[in-house]
């Protein structure tokens, strides 16, 4: 029976003395008095607070103590209590260890963070982050990175896996999981990773890089960030990430490729949905049904994860993109083309707009297509033999056996040369061409060589169909054969401006009657002018202008404050070796776009390098250069530009970031290379462009204006006077 039971029976009931109740029970009076009286539950005894006048006199000596030692310490190595109480008693604190321990204690109790329980409404927040774990693929282990996107409210999760935990990834990650969602969470909860945040600011401002900016206006949601150092913040996806690491990785999953062991974990994941959602009595499904109608709608595009970058062609036709090295087409040599990162591919874009795709390789590998390199393989038999191994199974057949058979019968040595110029037919008549020509020689025996050579079927012309000038005069058979000759070698030779004009050139010498010297002076001088042409046409469309404008097609009568002869002057170009800069400035309208371009022609047309920009597109491409870790050679690429062209200064303001790349751009161009500017806005306005920086505005303005041929354009704007001047359609009855 219960002692406390029996004690309160004796007494109430029996009516003994709680002196005599203790003595026949072996208790103490006072434990039979506490049964007695207390009216709280048996067994929980009430807590009272006990004095300790050693810990109020040694508190506040152990937190003067930790603040002198604050900055001794760091890491790891930290004063434990037991150090702290010898460094005390060293100071002739009289304390025991047992009290700096409580103390210490009741610090880290006092100081550790309460947490909120929070409420998640539907399509509101999501969680991201990435998790490493491992797996195996095609039989090597190896890291992947797991891309977790949870959504709060009902716990839907998706997940993928990625070779590599970049930003490339981070996007692509985001347009997967948005896809298969079908909807975009109103707001997306994040660490301060680097893909998505370029500078941690104050609080819970961020600045946000490039790409992850455009991604987020693309799908119109709000980025949150955790702070600093601080998983807990969202723990939410921390939890699921770990949770399914050891659910559904574990074992290490097995599979031919990481695709297809990312497609067996999003199963899975998708399978959950009938179960229950912990903290609820609904199932993840039905929390899902409601949460689905709350996200917001993709757009009519999804996002193009890859990462642009541009990158220079070298001597070698190849490129280096990410650390690793891909080839291009021969003829892109010495061009600047835009290399598309994605997350298992590379795509080359070259001047004309044509792709080229790479599977992308890790760091310090490369990707060589030898299909790129036909042109120069046609003319170089030895490194025909030497890339055969690699280059022959990528043509496909006929051309193996085609390849195989001439190492048969000539051996390799000869067998290159021959396959040379079979390369040259393809190069000349198309891959499928050449391909079928090669089947028929292989099945007829025909010669390899004979069967390349492509057939010419003269074109029969009767006296009727030659204008009259000519039907008098006649052409012996050979002339007409040097002169397939002479075009050949002009070809081979790349003089196209001969091989257009010898003809001509040669009829009017010998009506003439011109001396060999003169024949040959002329032929040169045609070739000549062909190649200025065709580098001014070069640089022209090198410099990206956004429409061709001329100086002769400018309106000076009409532009007020535009003084002809001083834009005539510059059009001579001496300001480009003397690294003058030019300044346009005036309202909207008023033609100073047209003269920057124009200035920009004529210094193309003087083989100068030119370069057009406006300007909140270069410190876009500046921000992602930097994002990518490409600024430094992207900086040294704009400063071997012999005229840099900056339209629109004014028009739209950027941050400090953005104002100090601009910045650095045109001081690497002072007193080296010059520099056209057109803005609207007076010197004493562009602190407000660059973000408010007084200092540094002054500091460029300083660079710009020394030595600079400043040009004020005034007046209304020509398009507005060219609008006024229309005649007004007379009004419908």
């Amino acid at each position: 029976m219960d002692q406390v039971h029996v004690i309160r029976h004796k007494v109430r009931v029996e009516g003994r003395s709680a002196r005599q109740v203790a003595k026949e029970m072996g208790l103490s009076r006072n434990t039979v008095r506490r049964y007695l009286d207390q009216d709280a539950p048996i067994g929980v005894r009430r807590m009272t607070l006990r004095q300790a006048p050693v810990r109020e006199v040694v508190e506040p000596q152990l937190e003067a103590l930790l603040a002198r030692t604050a900055g001794a310490t760091g890491g790891k190595q930290r004063l434990t209590a037991t150090r702290l109480h010898r460094l005390l008693v060293s100071e002739g604190v009289r304390v025991g260890v047992t009290t700096i321990k409580e103390l210490m204690a009741e610090r880290r109790r006092r100081a550790q963070e309460v947490f909120v329980p929070l409420l998640y409404k539907p399509g509101d927040l999501g969680e991201v982050d990435f998790f490493e774990v491992l797996v195996d693929v095609a039989g090597e282990r190896s890291k992947a990175w797991m891309f977790l996107l949870r959504l709060m409210h009902s716990g839907r999760d998706f997940a993928w896996l990625y070779p590599r935990q970049d930003q490339v990834c981070f996007l692509d990650g985001h347009v997967r999981a948005f896809a298969h969602l079908g909807g975009v969470p109103q707001r997306l909860l994040y660490d301060n990773l680097k893909p998505a945040v370029a500078r941690v600011l104050v609080g819970s401002e961020r600045q946000l890089t490039a790409r992850f900016t455009a991604l987020a206006t693309h799908y119109v949601f709000e980025p949150c960030f955790a702070r600093p150092a601080t998983g807990h913040d969202k723990g939410g996806v921390e939890a699921r990430g770990r949770a399914v690491r050891l659910q559904h990785l574990t074992p290490i999953p097995t599979a031919t490729t990481l695709a297809a062991i990312g497609g067996a974990l999003l199963a899975r994941l998708d399978e959950q949905l009938g179960a229950r959602r912990d903290g609820t009595d609904q199932t993840v499904g039905a929390l899902w049904s409601e949460e689905q109608k709350r996200l917001l709608t993709l757009p009519a595009r999804p996002f193009d994860a890859a990462a642009p970058r541009l990158v220079s062609v070298s001597r070698r036709s190849l490129v280096r993109v990410e650390g690793a090295v891909y080839s291009a087409p021969s003829r892109w040599a010495g061009l600047d083309v835009t290399a598309y990162v994605g997350v298992d591919d590379v795509t080359l874009v070259g001047p004309a707009g044509e792709r080229v795709r790479h599977v992308r390789q890790r760091f310090g590998h490369r990707a060589v297509d030898y299909r790129h390199y036909l042109p120069e393989l046609a003319r170089k038999p030895a490194a025909v033999r030497q890339v055969a191994d690699e280059l022959v199974p990528t043509l496909g057949e006929p051309y193996t056996e085609v390849w195989q058979h001439l190492v048969d019968v000539h051996g390799p040595k000869q067998a290159a040369r021959v396959f040379a110029h079979v390369l040259g037919a393809v190069v000349d008549q198309g891959h499928e061409r050449v391909a079928a020509r090669l089947r028929v020689a292989l099945v007829d025996g025909t010669p390899v060589l004979l069967a390349i050579k492509p057939a010419v079927e003269p074109s029969p012309v009767t006296l009727d169909e030659l204008p009259a000038t000519l039907r008098t005069i006649e052409v012996v058979g050979s002339t007409a054969a040097v002169a397939d000759l002479v075009r050949a070698q002009c070809k081979q030779l790349k003089m196209p401006g001969l091989a257009r004009g010898f003809e001509p050139l040669a009829r009017q010498a010998r009506e003439e009657r011109w001396s060999v010297e003169d024949y040959l002076h002329e032929c040169l001088s045609v070739e000549e002018t062909s190649r200025h042409d065709s580098a001014v046409r070069e640089r022209v469309r090198q410099a990206r202008f956004p429409e061709l404008k001329t100086l002769d097609a400018f309106d000076f009568a009409a532009a007020d404050g535009v003084d002809a002869t001083v834009v005539a002057d510059l059009a001579r170009g001496a300001w480009i070796p003397e690294h003058r800069n030019v300044i346009l400035a005036g309202p909207i309208g008023t033609g100073k776009t047209h003269l920057a371009i124009a200035l920009g022609v004529e210094a193309a047309r003087q083989r100068r390098h030119v370069a057009f920009w406006r300007v909140a597109d270069l410190v876009r491409a500046l921000l992602e250069a930097r994002d990518a870790r490409e600024l430094g050679r992207y900086q040294r690429r704009l400063e071997r530009v012999d005229v840099l062209i900056l339209d629109e200064v004014g028009f739209v303001p950027f941050d400090r970031a953005g104002g100090e790349l601009l910045f650095n751009t045109i001081s690497a161009r002072h007193q080296r290379r010059p520099v056209v500017i057109t803005t609207n806005l007076a010197f004493g306005e562009w602190p407000k462009v660059f973000g408010g920086d007084e200092k540094l505005t002054t500091a460029l303005l300083d660079r710009l204006a020394e030595s600079a041929a400043i040009i004020t354009t005034r007046g209304k704007s020509f398009r507005t006077r060219k609008r006024l001047a229309q005649p007004t359609p007379p009004a419908q009855p």
